[in-house]
């Protein structure tokens, strides 16, 4: 009923289980970390375990099932390496608890995994991500560890420490007669809703009792009747560990709907089961709390945590812990002190600590009280004979309970002098657990070792307690460690016993309660000893997996010290431009030298192995001057070069990790002063600055403007800068010069202090700098605005850039230098021919523009990005001898200059694609174009030959076809011996050379497939006949069948049959097999198989549709079928496969239904007719109809009538019919395909009997489908999602399963 109800459903706490560090673009994965404060290890959640890991935890703190558990040896549970063997009996699931339990207690990290335990009990199916009831788990895990446990010396485990009895009674109030039926119980369930305590509802249970009276009476044995009974229940047997399970969930009935009770429900933290039990004088009724598992969350989902009490003293807690006492209690009545106390220091201090409430009473305060009371000090009077207040408490321990760790002092719950406290106390709250036999007052631990073994001391106990045996502990009173501890799955911490007064009521409430009985004492050694009992097998391996997490630690830490740097000698630098770059190896590559070091080293021991590098790699100039040498930062500039900076070795003893230095930095060892012989000046003041320099004719902007790319060095000023610039500018007379920041929207803002430096200015405007120079607008040579028309853009390519460079076309001098042309944008007239631009464009790209520069060896070039040819020319060269607009420019037009000759007035560049095979494959790529250049005046043949030459090419016959775009292809040149500048080829157009010759204009190219004759379905069955064959298997040779394809003709459009015919006969194949026009005849073709005739040989062929992807069948006369007959094409199935035999022709008379042709089959080849099934293919390749047998056709027609004389189905006739999933074919046509089966049952792995698709069939139906889900796809990505309500599905009910093997 309550089904998926314990899913979780709020995000559950994983742990803190590291993610992998990156570094110096690896990862290394973290180790996880160690315990917590609390010293206890966390559970993993697995997704939904939180109910497993809260029962776990409460399992590992139950000392009693834990050493019963760990007493169980290999002998006895097996090996799990021994699970692979044959015949081996293995306990996985108690050998895999083990494990678990004794890492908990050992592993040194702050979670460990359930995996190995799940695994055990056979979850395969995800079942950790489906919540369950821990009640539920509880019962089946007990019954899984007990039926594991048959036939070893732990089988009595889960009867001897949870399982009780509870006797259910009548009795007869006629006779006194009581009747018993014992049942056993491993938890009490508890129904909250009709008390609001746990006693009440155990006194419901096991004290109050029902009459059976009326209707209801009882039939007594002892009397012979139905006598008036009482009917109730007793415990007769109490476990050692009493579960109470807290039934909150229930369900309305009346509304139907689950939830949970949330009111308050109290439970006692000692438990007095003695009034529930039967009277035995030697049982102990006295139970302590110890565990509290928590659900939080409603009836439909939620987690699981646990308060669990540390029963052993295993873990820590902060020092700042302070457990919450309960109400503090009042002194007693009479609290004056007499006279006579002052000699017995015993009844005073009790007095005193009972005036200050008598729980964790500071010891300062107990001294200043005692001495405002006694008048006196507790060191003169008493502490020569008694020692100090705290020894003097401690040795009193049958009275007091000190607390060494915090220093405070309370009342034992046992002693007489706290007896007249229990007045005020919390009634049923006792906070007082024993438990531990007699011993000294050990209280709480603040530090724990994981490994601790007996004999050790342990913080808070007198080592004079310690030295006694395990015999003599037994006799000691030592207190309990009253700790609790929230285990929330790897989150661990400490908690109050008022935190569990919390869990009385509301979402977050108490579902399961643990109790332990009070007289199962523990001892001494077992207090904070993690080991105890642990099998040895099991320490030796988890002592291991603490040693190699002890080395990964080890090894990440390494890791994560690690500081990688590259390193560089000055031979690697080379001096261009004023600019310091890097070299580069023959494959580009960074020549530095990759360096690692731990950053807890110093920078001498950095040093001294870097001196070590000098030596390896044989620097000899640095090694000479070695104590001149020093190691600067390096940084890679965004213009390219390099720039040295601070030196970062010049406090030897510094640390690394408090220096500059950090991963991937770039470092440089050299002498400090010269680079390749050329003085170097280090630091942010010479840092190379990018200029952006902006050129604009002073009044309209937009008429003509220029972009420079430059570099300065840091330390020039401002005012050095506008100088360079009104001087260089030489072709051009300046107006003005100007430096301007600009600001964050995007304005200019000038600068007017020039005395600046350009590095303290560039730290102000963050980089956002530009020079701004306005020219003379007459000095451009520029058109009128009217007359301007296009604006272009022009750029330089880079290898032309690079040769500027090499010529000194670029200025260089005092630090300020251009780095490259950016762009210029330009206003021109669109009349003015390509040549003039040409000389133009060097004046307004090269502010020093020297005379030795030749404009003629150069050549201007478009993005051809508008025209397929960019496919393969992205840079289409121009005619000089053409104005912009005939070129094909545009406005807002990208112009290159570049490096090489300029083009030849009667030469075209063109792109060409080679089509492979039959049909061209689109879109085309770029990597099938290679550019060619044409001669205007040659014709297209000659391109061809060029062409074919290339690619080597074998064919004889080819064309050549415009391409419109990369998907489309466009005309074909029909006339190859025509010129080039008189067909379609243009200046920088793609095309694509096609096999085969060009069909004149209004003529079509078909191609032509012979069909050779098929046996006749008579001479068939006389063959079968005669060689007692079967027609279900192949038997018919192939070859003689098989269609080819015999070549192509070239028809006109206004044909007939007989031309066709005529044309057909002139082929190589049908002379070489000496077959005349008269001898064929020609059919169309659908699905790769003839179909329809053509016999009118003067029908025109306009109505065929023919073309190239339209091809003619070619079959001899002989085909041709009587009048008044369909000729099919007809196979058999082979059964038990999709494979059909070879086809056979078929001549069926067109006025008898096809129903009985299944009929026909069956006579002849002597089968039943229900056992005959016939199909004929339908439009598609795959589909076929159902040929149904005409007593099918007379079932129907007669249960079509009875539907008709039924009102019901008359009104049901209204309706849309709906379409059958089985088909009746219409009626036959010439070629169609019959398929024949004969059902064959019991086949394996035979197809359905209505399925008559072929191997290849299938395959192409799959490629249908898949096509047609991507299409549903993408229509449904367009459409909204429909409501989430109707798309979710409900969840299954699982139930919680755990599979245990039988022994």
């Amino acid at each position: 009923m309550f089904g998926d109800m314990f899913e979780e459903s709020e995000t559950l706490v994983q742990g803190c289980a590291p993610k992998p560090s990156k570094q110096n673009g690896n990862t290394f994965e973290a180790p996880p970390p160690l315990r917590g404060d609390t010293g206890f290890c966390g559970i993993k959640n697995q997704g939904a375990t939180c109910y497993l890991n809260s029962l776990i935890q409460t399992l590992l703190l139950t000392p009693e099932f834990r050493e019963e558990l760990f007493r169980l040896g290999p002998d006895e549970l097996g090996k799990l390496d021994d699970v692979k063997k044959k015949n081996s009996k293995i306990r996985i699931i108690p050998i895999q608890l083990q494990m678990l339990l004794a890492r908990l207690l050992l592993i040194e990290q702050y979670a460990c995994g359930t995996e190995g335990l799940t695994e055990s009990f056979g979850w395969v199916d995800n079942e950790e991500l489906q919540q369950h009831d821990v009640q539920e788990l509880s019962r089946i895990l007990f019954c899984a560890i007990e039926d594991s446990l048959v036939g070893t010396s732990g089988h009595e485990i889960i009867k001897n420490l949870y399982r009780g009895v509870i006797a259910n009674t009548t009795k007869c109030l006629n006779c006194k007669k009581v009747s018993e039926r014992p049942e056993d119980f491993l938890d009490l369930n508890v129904a909250i809703a009709s008390q609001s305590t746990l006693c009440d509802v155990l006194r419901d249970m096991f004290v109050e009792t029902e009459l059976m009276s009326g209707k209801n009476q009882y039939h007594c044995d002892n009397c012979a009747k139905l006598v008036d009974a009482r009917k109730g229940a007793i415990i007769k047997t109490l476990p050692p560990i009493l579960t109470v399970s807290l039934l909150r969930f229930s369900f309305d009935y009346q509304t139907l709907r689950r939830f949970k009770e949330t009111r308050k429900f109290d439970f006692p933290l000692t438990l007095n089961m003695k009034p529930y039990c039967e009277k035995s004088s030697s049982e102990c009724y006295e139970y302590d709390l110890y565990s509290v598992i928590i659900h939080s969350g409603g009836a439909h989902g939620g987690h699981y945590h646990a308060y669990i009490r540390d029963v052993d003293g295993l873990g820590s807690v902060p020092n700042d812990y302070n457990p919450t006492p309960p109400k503090p209690c009042v002194s007693p009545k009479n609290t004056s002190l007499e006279a006579d106390c002052l000699d017995d220091p015993l009844e005073m201090v009790a007095t005193i600590l009972g005036k200050l409430g008598g729980e964790n009473v500071p010891l300062h305060k107990l001294g200043e009280a005692f001495r405002e009371d006694s008048g006196m000090s507790w060191s003169k009077h008493y502490k020569r004979k008694y020692g100090t207040m705290i020894k003097f408490l401690q040795n009193n321990y049958e009275t007091f309970s000190v607390d060494t760790r915090v220093k405070t002092v309370s009342f034992r719950s046992n002693s007489n002098c706290a007896s007249f406290l229990n007045e005020t106390a919390t009634s049923g709250h006792d906070l007082s657990f024993a438990g531990y036999e007699s011993g000294d007052s050990i209280l709480i631990k603040t530090d724990r070792d994981p490994v601790l073994n007996g004999h050790e001391q342990m913080e808070g106990v007198d080592d004079g307690n310690l030295s006694h045996d395990k015999e003599s502990d037994e006799n000691d009173h030592h207190p309990l460690c009253n700790v609790w501890f929230d285990f929330n799955d790897s989150h661990i911490k400490s908690i109050t016993t008022h935190e569990i007064e919390t869990q009385f009521e509301g979402r977050e409430s108490a579902y399961m309660l643990f109790y332990r009985r009070r007289d199962l004492k523990r001892p001494l050694i077992s207090l904070g000893n993690a080991v105890d009992s642990i099998p040895g097998h099991i320490m030796a391996q988890i002592q291991k997996e603490n040693s190699d997490l002890e080395v990964l630690r080890k090894d990440y830490d390494v890791y994560l010290n690690v500081v990688t740097v590259q390193m560089y000698f000055p031979s690697m630098l080379t001096l261009e431009d004023g600019l310091l770059k890097l070299k580069v190896n023959e494959e580009s590559e960074d020549v530095g030298y990759s360096y690692s070091i731990d950053r807890r080293k110093t920078i001498a021991d950095m040093n001294a192995e870097l001196f070590e590098m000098l030596e390896k790699h044989n620097e000899s100039e640095l090694i000479e001057n070695k104590d001149a040498v020093r190691v600067n930062l390096m940084k890679v500039l965004t213009h390219g070069g390099v720039h040295v900076y601070e030196q970062i070795d010049s406090d030897k003893s510094l640390v690394i990790c408090d220096s500059i230095l950090v991963n991937n930095m770039k470092l440089l060892l050299w002498d400090g002063n010269e680079i390749q012989g050329k003085k170097v000046l280090p630091g942010d003041d010479f840092e190379p600055k990018v200029l952006n320099i902006h050129c604009e004719v002073e009044g309209d902007p937009e008429i003509c403007s220029f972009e420079y790319r430059g570099v300065s060095r840091g330390d020039v000023s401002l005012d050095s800068l506008r100088q360079y610039f009104l001087n260089n500018f030489k072709l051009k007379e300046v107006v003005c010069c100007e430096i301007s920041q600009i600001s964050n929207k995007g304005s200019f803002v000038k600068l007017d202090n020039y005395d600046d430096k350009l590095c303290d200015v560039l730290t102000t405007c963050h980089g956002n700098f530009m020079i701004k120079i306005c020219l003379k607008e007459d000095s451009h040579e520029t058109p009128d605005k009217d007359e301007g028309n296009l604006t272009l853009h022009i750029t330089l390519t880079d290898d032309f850039d690079k040769k500027l460079h090499e010529m000194g076309i670029y200025g260089y001098s005092d630090g300020v230098y251009l780095l490259t042309s950016m762009s210029c944008v330009v206003k021109v007239s669109s009349f003015i021919f390509v040549e003039h631009l040409k000389s133009k464009i060097p004046r307004w790209l090269f502010p020093q523009f020297s005379t030795e520069f030749k404009s003629e060896r150069t050549n201007l070039c478009i993005e051809n990005i508008d025209t397929v040819g960019s496919l393969a020319i992205s840079r289409l060269t121009l005619h000089e001898q053409q104005s912009l607009a005939s070129a094909g420019l545009s406005n807002v037009a990208n112009v290159t200059l570049d490096d090489g000759p300029p083009l030849k007035r009667n030469l075209l560049h063109v792109a060409v694609c080679v089509q492979k095979g039959s049909k061209l494959k689109l879109p085309v790529k770029k990597c099938q174009f290679v550019k060619f250049d044409c001669v205007k005046t040659q014709n297209a043949k000659s391109l061809i030959e060029k062409v074919v030459s290339e690619f080597n090419l074998l064919e004889d016959a080819y064309h050549l076809r415009i391409l419109k775009s990369e998907k489309e292809v466009g005309d074909v040149i029909t006339n190859p011996d025509s010129p080039v500048e008189k067909t379609l080829i243009e200046h920088g157009c793609a095309l694509i050379l096609c096999p085969g010759k060009i069909s004149s204009e209004g003529q079509l190219r078909v191609p032509i497939w012979f069909y050779p004759s098929l046996m006749s379905f008579d001479d068939l069955i006389k063959k079968v006949e005669e060689n007692d064959l079967s027609p279900w298997s192949p038997f018919l040779d192939e070859n003689d069948i098989k269609p080819v394809q015999v070549g192509h003709v070239t028809l006109d459009k206004d044909s007939t049959i007989f031309d066709i015919k005529a044309e057909v006969a002139l082929l190589d194949y049908f002379k070489a097999k000496k077959i005349e026009s008269e001898d064929i005849c020609l059919r169309s073709m659908s699905h790769k198989l003839p179909t329809k005739f053509h016999l009118q040989e003067n029908a025109m062929i306009k109505k065929l549709r023919l073309g190239p992807t339209n091809p003619l069948a070619v079959t001899l006369k002989s085909c041709i079928p009587q009048d008044g007959y369909t000729t099919v094409r007809l196979s058999f199935n082979i059964p038990g496969t999709r494979n059909y035999t070879n086809d056979c022709e078929l001549q069926w008379e067109k006025t008898t239904s096809f129903s009985k042709f299944p009929a026909k089959v069956a006579e002849r080849f002597d089968v039943l007719v229900k056992d005959v099934l016939v199909a004929k293919r339908g439009e598609e390749a795959w589909e076929w109809e159902i040929v149904k047998t005409r007593d099918a056709e007379s079932k129907e027609k007669h249960s079509a009538k009875a539907k008709k004389n039924s009102k019901q189905k008359k009104v049901q006739s209204k309706s849309k019919p709906k379409r059958s999933s089985i088909k009746q074919p219409s009626t036959l046509q010439d070629g169609d395909l019959v398929r024949v089966k004969k059902i064959v049952p019991n086949l394996d792995n035979a197809p359905v009997v209505t399925d008559f698709k072929s191997e290849e069939e299938v395959a192409l139906y799959g490629r249908w489908c898949v096509s047609r889900h991507k299409e549903s796809n993408s229509l449904s990505a367009n459409q909204p999602p429909e409501n989430e309500a109707k798309k979710a599905n409900p969840k299954k009910e699982e139930t919680l399963r755990i599979h245990v093997d039988k022994f």
